[in-house]
């Protein structure tokens, strides 16, 4: 979804994860995401696993940014 011209990821947990700066980078994490939370089941456990990916892709060394 876009707000305020910044993307973010939106999962079924209701969990919202960005701000991205654009479109295909939020789409990239969206199918990382999306292929970890493949064999995950409990609602618990993923909802963990995506707070805790946030928080990861919120550090130095994560792209947010488009790379001229």
């Amino acid at each position: 979804m876009l707000v305020r011209g910044r993307w973010f990821i939106t999962t079924r947990e209701g969990i919202d994860v960005g701000p991205y700066d654009t479109r295909e980078l939020a789409e990239t994490d969206a199918k990382h995401i999306a292929l970890m939370l493949e064999d995950i089941d409990d609602p618990r456990m993923a909802g963990v696993f995506i707070r805790e990916f946030a928080r990861r892709s919120r550090g130095p060394s994560k792209r947010r940014t488009a790379v001229p």
